[in-house]
């Protein structure tokens, strides 16, 4: 048992009071903004940025008004999000893209991307960023859920894990103190890429997806793991680099076929049973998934207006946004918060 002095117990209201302030600040500001969507108090919301900015209103807002500018200027990637389209189920068809059920003992949460089907000419890169920005999505609506219901997952063992099988620390995704992970970590299998591919992936939408993923995603980056790299990496690291922020290229890791470089920061018990570990196949996992995304149609649709309206923006620069996010004039940084 854990002994939690007095006055540790009462840092700990005054900064749950302290959440609950900046999160109204937030609230406050966002309605000040008429190109905001209207989503009303949602504390969940506004914790979640709170949380990736490490606490700070100022960053957090940037993040928020690039949140909803940027699902509003890349219409490609935040459009027709509907998960029976055809094209977004052949997605499934032809990718691996799955969260891994157990955490590494840093509590940071993985997710394994791969080819399920290496015929490239049947790949559209920019359904496959939807796809890989849908799940991102669906992924921390889950964690809301579970927050909310949590009670519920813990009498039902939702969050119950035979830790004797992982590494001290190892839990349950969502198995969370908060609710919010203490990390993402991306898990890249590149085996079957080849030359073919990388020649979809040098494409402008790359570029729009890296900003988002970079400036915009709430969430906490702990690493980029590569595995199976071949030659042809290198290759694919010269289309993607100058689209990477220099503190993202350090989380850059690649890791040889048969080597075990991987497991000094992704255990070896924590990967599917695919890959010597202690969980269930890819392909369990993967049939999971995709029936949470379908089942989460109706959802897509009624999150489709998470985004900025244009014509409602109140500063002089509206209507060249756009540009100045993805072309010639500026950057990021140049963005006002009132």
């Amino acid at each position: 048992m854990v002994v939690i002095s007095e006055c540790e117990n009462a840092n700990n209201v005054k900064k749950e009071e302290q959440k609950k302030q900046d999160c109204v600040a937030l609230q406050c500001w966002m309605l000040k903004q008429p190109h905001f969507p209207k989503i009303g108090y949602n504390e969940r919301f506004f914790r979640r940025f709170l949380h990736a900015c490490n606490g700070s209103q100022e960053r957090a807002k940037n993040v928020i008004e690039l949140y909803f500018t940027l699902r509003a200027a890349i219409p490609e990637l935040f459009e027709r999000r509907d998960p029976a389209r055809p094209e977004i189920q052949e997605v499934f068809n032809l990718t691996d893209m799955i969260p891994l059920p157990v955490t590494t003992p840093e509590g940071y949460t993985v997710q394994l991307y791969r080819l399920a089907d290496t015929d490239a000419t049947k790949m559209v890169l920019a359904d496959w960023l939807k796809v890989f920005l849908m799940m991102g999505d669906m992924r921390m609506a889950e964690e809301d859920e579970y927050m909310a219901n949590r009670k519920r997952a813990e009498a039902n063992g939702e969050l119950d894990i035979d830790t004797s099988k992982f590494p001290k620390g190892c839990r349950a995704r969502y198995d969370f103190e908060d609710g919010f992970s203490a990390g993402d970590i991306p898990l890249y299998d590149v085996k079957g890429f080849t030359l073919s591919h990388l020649a979809k992936v040098a494409s402008p939408v790359l570029k729009k997806f890296m900003t988002y993923a970079q400036e915009a995603h709430p969430v906490k980056l702990r690493g980029i793991h590569i595995m199976n790299t071949s030659p042809i990496v290198d290759k694919l690291m010269g289309v993607v680099r100058p689209f990477m922020k220099a503190e993202m290229a350090k989380m850059l890791h690649f890791h040889t076929p048969g080597s075990t470089t991987l497991y000094k920061y992704i255990p070896k018990e924590i990967l599917p049973a695919d890959y010597g570990g202690n969980v269930e196949t890819v392909a369990a996992i993967k049939e999971k998934v995709k029936a949470s995304f379908e089942d989460r149609r109706a959802w897509f649709f009624e999150t489709d207006n998470m985004k900025a309206d244009e014509s409602k923006r109140q500063d002089s620069r509206s209507r060249e946004r756009a540009t100045e996010l993805f072309g010639m004039e500026g950057s990021f940084r140049k963005l006002s918060i009132d």
